[in-house]
């Protein structure tokens, strides 16, 4: 826990108010949890699906 206090006292949110650098920091975590589960689905799924990309 003391590495993470000291990166984000050293990065630009360490200027921040306490709870609005947990919130960054909570909004980061919670995108990267979605990109990895749907990282997951895509792979055990992905065979199984007409996936287009594009527009």
């Amino acid at each position: 826990m003391d590495v993470i206090n000291e990166i984000m006292q050293y990065s630009a949110l360490g200027e921040l108010n306490k709870w609005f650098r947990y919130l960054v920091v909570l909004l980061f975590s919670t995108i990267v949890t979605i990109l990895f589960v749907m990282m997951v689905l895509l792979i055990e799924n992905g065979a199984y699906r007409n996936i287009q990309f594009g527009y």
